[in-house]
């Protein structure tokens, strides 16, 4: 193992002497050969533990892959887990290779159900917001703004199908609006996956990456 150290700390060295050329001000961003370098060390040692420390020993941002490797996530594991349906605690369980403890499954649940009423109360409010704007139905709109998969509708997409059901152009202002309420949507959507990304992580012991992968 001590060999192993030494090389991971050679190769770290030389991340930190790309890095510092490049500036101070991409002194955490190292040059992506030495990096790369690194990570294939790890990858070939079977240690990406010890990649991830030496990364952050020296100030570096730590590449999602190589630190999900370390938690234990395979990108094989990864992939099978996002293909999978059911509730988030079992496509973690999935990812990690190894099934959640009861607390854990319970507190993953609870945040995945809290996340749920947030969105469809934030999806809500965009269809009411979009239907005082264009003065179509909410019924109609939520064919429109959201898809089959429970995902937003594109901005071009959407507005084309208002504008087929309204049977003309929509106002220069009200497409405006229609663009804002959207964006005001998807922000929200955004930061509430965020939070519920970092609880999960912290209850799992996995990356905050490998969560964002799985929620949905």
């Amino acid at each position: 193992m001590t060999h192993v150290r030494r090389a991971f700390r050679l190769v770290a060295l030389i991340v930190a002497f790309h890095a510092a050329a490049a500036g101070s001000a991409a002194a955490r961003q190292p040059a992506p050969g030495p990096m790369r370098a690194l990570q294939k060390l790890a990858e070939k040692q079977g240690h990406p533990e010890a990649a991830v420390k030496d990364l952050k020993n020296f100030d570096f941002e730590v590449p999602p892959d190589v630190e999900a490797a370390a938690a234990g996530v395979t990108p094989q594991a990864l992939r099978k887990a996002i293909e999978q349906d059911g509730p988030l605690a079992a496509r973690l369980a999935t990812a990690r290779g190894k099934p959640l403890s009861s607390d854990q499954t319970r507190r993953i649940g609870d945040a995945e159900r809290q996340y749920a009423r947030s969105r469809e109360s934030r999806e809500k409010k965009y269809i009411r917001d979009v239907a005082q704007i264009t003065g179509l139905p909410e019924s109609k709109l939520r064919k429109i703004l959201v898809g089959s998969q429970g995902r937003p509708t594109g901005t071009k997409k959407a507005l084309a199908e208002i504008e087929k059901s309204l049977g003309r152009r929509l106002a220069v202002g009200d497409a405006n609006r229609f663009t804002a309420a959207r964006d005001e949507f998807l922000a929200a959507c955004e930061s509430q996956r965020k939070s519920l990304a970092r609880q999960v992580a912290k209850t799992a012991g996995v990356p905050q990456s490998v969560v964002w992968e799985l929620v949905r």
